[in-house]
C-alpha cells in the first residue's frame, strides 16, 4: 500500500463525530428548530402590524372569491400566520393609498382594471 505522504492512513473520523454529535443533540436541535419557526411568525407579526402601509386584518381566513374591487382598487385576500388581509394589485400612489383604477375595476374571475364601458 502506497501512503500519499500528506494523507494519514487512517479513515477520516468526521462523519462519525458528527452523527454522534447528533445522536447526542438531536432533540435539542428539533427543540431549536421549532422555537425558531414559532418565534419567526411572531416576529412576522409584530412587524407587519408596525409598518403602515400593510392593510390591517380581517380575520383568520379568506372568503371563498379571494378577489375584490374596494373603492376602485382591485384587490387579493391572502391568509398567513393566522391572519387574512386584503392586498391592492396596484402600486401605492404618491400620498401612501393604493391607486385606484383609472376608469373602473371589475370582477370577473379575479379583480382587474378594465376600460370605460360603451354605451350604445
Amino acid at each position: 500500500m502506497t501512503l500519499h505522504p500528506y494523507r494519514s492512513p487512517s479513515p477520516p473520523r468526521a462523519p462519525v463525530a458528527a452523527l454522534s454529535w447528533l445522536a447526542r443533540n438531536g432533540a435539542a436541535v428539533v427543540l431549536l428548530g421549532v422555537v425558531s419557526v414559532v418565534a419567526c411568525a411572531h416576529a412576522r407579526r409584530a412587524v407587519v402590524a408596525a409598518t403602515p402601509t400593510v392593510p390591517r386584518s380581517e380575520g383568520v381566513a379568506c372568503p371563498a372569491v379571494p378577489w375584490r374591487c374596494s373603492a376602485g382598487v382591485p384587490e387579493h385576500c391572502q391568509s398567513r400566520d393566522g391572519e387574512s388581509r386584503w392586498w391592492p394589485l396596484h402600486p401605492l400612489a404618491d400620498d401612501g393609498r393604493p391607486a385606484p383604477c383609472a376608469s373602473r375595476c371589475v370582477l370577473d374571475t379575479v379583480a382587474h382594471c378594465a376600460p370605460a364601458e360603451v354605451q350604445p
